[in-house]
């Protein structure tokens, strides 16, 4: 199975009134725990979703092997930021089996808990 992360990370964080994806816990900005978490799990391919301040929070990401597409219909809310990333996980690789869907606003959730998303089975009825 070939598994795939696809990161959201492109509100405009208003009602906080700064962008929520560069907020710092524990030495690290919000997205780059997600993306840490992310990359040292099973999953083959992580891409992330920016929209409002694509801007001041791309350069946030450099270096890191993450694929990165903005979301130009961001205000759409999260499905169209689902289904962008959708289409940029497939694009990079058309033999994705499993997507983990990830906000970027959640500090708790490392590789060990996407590991054992991956590990649960739909059992047929």
């Amino acid at each position: 199975m070939q598994a795939g992360v696809v990161i959201l990370a492109a509100g405009a964080s208003t009602r906080l009134g700064q962008p929520k994806q560069l907020l710092v816990h524990e030495n690290e900005s919000l997205l780059q725990r997600a993306i840490r978490a992310a990359t040292s799990s099973w999953c083959e391919e992580v891409v992330v979703v920016l929209g409002a301040n694509y801007e001041s929070v791309v350069s946030d990401l450099e270096g890191l092997p993450v694929q990165v597409v903005k979301n130009e219909a961001w205000q759409q809310g999260m499905g169209a930021s689902i289904r962008c990333g959708l289409q940029k996980l497939l694009e990079v690789n058309t033999g994705i089996d499993a997507v983990l869907l990830l906000l970027c606003d959640q500090p708790y959730v490392d590789a060990e808990l996407l590991n054992q998303l991956l590990q649960k089975k739909v059992k047929p009825e």
